[in-house]
């Protein structure tokens, strides 16, 4: 559909007053000069002019092409090639689009490009996504500055087709059924695919909580986040319209072609409508638990780290000291799942009011999967606690001072004493020695209380004698028993306190050892027999 001769009149009157005045061009100018108002509102809603106030209007890209002067379409066809070139370079090699930069990298592309060139170049940047931000392009302040670089500029292939293109998709008046009949039918095809993304309009809503008051550009907020640069361009356009058409954000949306499609949305917003919607994404059980869920990770996590980094250090130094530590009894784990449920119960009781305090921070609540993870699972542990807590009081109890012979600390005491018993009949002047390292005192003074019982007891070292005298030959994870070889009667002894201990036998005494000695040597570790009956002695 070709212009008539007023409005290319017009359109060749707004182009050269951008180009050779650096101005816009009034609206009341051009309605006195041509008496025909109802063609300046046609060009403005085909998208070949623009204005932010109804009162002056300038150029857009299409207004270059349908002027009606191949010198100044062929000229915007060569700045936006060159720029695209160029914004292409800088990006890759970082360099700050600053103006000094710009002239030094275009006269690299064209040496024979001059001010006006790099000044229309950059005036028609934003219109094909090469700018990340920019300033100006306004009545106010025409000309364009350009504050970051799009990182869509490393897509651009065929920066000399990219003119071309732009024209071809934005004719601004419906074109006949029988042309480009194909082309029509595949991108209808292609628009079809695309729907309005949820997840992505709540993204966008929490960033633009963020920045308010302060408004920005659909483009430069695109660029801001990899989850915005990884939509396509249709989806991210498509997302926008529905929240603008919404009412949840407002700015001055840029529109081109018959059906005027999306393309900008410059002073971009949230609106009142949009803060309440941001806050309504949690009126549904799913999202709402799964905010819950990461609030009371995020919260335990804050409480048990350090806890739980001293537990993992403690952990491993355990380890290496004693590689089979005893078995903690019912009455621990109990008391040690109760003080954990308890803390975590709080924590739960917490996080919910965390969660709604949250929405009425400017901040936007981040999405953790790890944190949403650890309070599904503590949640899990809460309940297992509770039941484990219930299955303990309610299980038969063990009276405090009932003598449980099925108890395997009962069998084990009976049978290292009916051991003593045994050395006493077969030795009747048995004479005791027990000894162990300062970790297993303990152990040996069991073993003194009830040696005693049947044997005579030597004297017990100075427990602040030097540990190497105590342990020299001994072996870890086991007792070493120093015992004459005659008369033999005594190795039932030995049979009797493998019941309970890893055990070594040895002949060798100390010099000038009384001949009935039996020295009972407690190594590091853990001297009794492991749980499936194995020694624990290498």
């Amino acid at each position: 559909m070709p212009l008539s001769e007023t409005q290319q009149k017009i359109l060749k009157t707004v182009v050269r007053q951008f180009l050779d005045l650096k101005m816009p061009t009034e609206r009341a100018f051009l309605v006195r000069e041509f008496e025909d108002p109802v063609a300046v509102d046609q060009l403005h809603l085909w998208r070949l002019l623009k204005t932010s106030d109804s009162t002056y209007y300038l150029p857009t890209a299409l207004s270059f092409h349908y002027c009606g002067e191949p010198e100044i379409d062929a000229a915007a066809k060569h700045g936006v090639e060159v720029m695209a070139k160029v914004f292409k370079a800088m990006y890759r090699g970082k360099i700050d689009p600053t103006p000094e930069n710009l002239a030094a990298e275009v006269a690299k592309v064209d040496p024979r490009s001059d001010d006006q060139m790099i000044r229309l170049a950059l005036y028609l940047a934003p219109e094909f996504w090469l700018t990340a931000g920019c300033l100006g392009g306004t009545p106010q302040h025409p000309d364009v500055t350009p504050t970051g670089i799009n990182e869509r500029v490393v897509t651009i292939k065929h920066p000399e087709i990219l003119w071309e293109n732009y024209i071809k998709e934005n004719v601004p008046w419906p074109v006949s059924v029988s042309e480009n009949l194909d082309d029509e039918a595949t991108a209808i095809g292609a628009e079809t695919t695309i729907v309005y993304n949820e997840r992505l309009a709540y993204d966008i809503l929490a960033s633009l909580k963020v920045l308010f008051p302060r408004t920005t550009s659909a483009s430069q907020l695109k660029s801001q986040k990899s989850e915005f640069t990884k939509a396509s361009d249709r989806e991210w356009l498509l997302t926008l319209d529905g929240l603008y058409k919404r009412g949840f954000i407002s700015g001055n949306p840029i529109r081109t072609g018959f059906a005027q499609k999306l393309r900008d949305i410059l002073n971009l917003e949230i609106t009142n409508e949009g803060l309440a919607a941001l806050q309504q994404t949690l009126q549904n059980p799913r999202s709402y638990y799964w905010a819950l869920s990461q609030e009371f990770g995020r919260a335990s996590w804050t409480r048990w780290a350090k806890t739980l980094v001293a537990a993992a250090v403690g952990a491993g130094v355990g380890y290496f000291v004693q590689h089979d530590p005893q078995p903690m009894s019912k009455e621990t784990i109990l008391a040690t799942v109760l003080g954990a449920g308890i803390y975590l119960f709080f924590d739960l009781l917490s996080s919910s009011w965390r969660l709604h305090k949250s929405l009425n921070k400017p901040e936007p609540r981040t999405t953790s999967y790890g944190a949403g993870i650890a309070g599904i699972l503590l949640f899990v542990f809460l309940i297992a606690g509770g039941l484990t807590s219930i299955y303990f009081n309610l299980a038969p109890k063990k009276h405090k001072y009932a003598i449980d012979p099925t108890d395997m600390n009962y069998i084990n005491a009976s049978n290292t004493l009916g051991a003593f018993q045994a050395l006493a009949t077969a030795s009747p002047a048995c004479f005791v020695r027990v000894t162990a390292p300062f970790e297993n005192r303990g152990i040996r003074d069991v073993l003194n209380r009830l040696a005693v019982v049947y044997c005579k007891m030597d004297k017990p070292p100075d427990p602040a004698g030097p540990q190497e005298d105590v342990l020299k030959g001994s072996v870890d994870n086991g007792i070493v028993i120093h015992m004459a070889k005659e008369p033999q009667i005594r190795d039932g002894f030995i049979t009797e306190m493998g019941n309970a201990f890893a055990v070594k036998r040895t002949y060798e005494l100390p010099p000038g050892s009384p001949p009935d000695l039996v020295w009972i040597q407690i190594g590091r570790g853990y001297p009794f027999k492991k749980d499936d009956g194995r020694s624990g002695i290498e």
